[in-house]
């Protein structure tokens, strides 16, 4: 997939002294799907460079814990 990994560039682009970026690309989907936004990554004209609105990350379908059970 590719994308927003590569945030190193745009942190350093963007004058930031701390080169490393704090978060994947996994947690600022999960952040954007989280306050009911689409997770779309765009370009400098605004276009759309990936759309991560149906993708399934590894840890999406990761035991968290809990079961879902049928409701009755």
């Amino acid at each position: 997939m590719a994308a927003i990994d590569d945030t190193t560039k745009i942190y350093s682009m963007a004058g930031s002294e701390e080169q490393a970026p704090s978060m994947s690309t996994e947690q600022l989907v999960t952040m954007i799907r989280r306050v009911g936004r689409k997770p779309v990554e765009r370009g400098t004209l605004y276009n759309v460079v990936t759309d991560y609105s149906d993708v399934v990350f590894e840890d999406d379908n990761a035991y968290k814990g809990y079961l879902s059970l049928p409701v009755v």
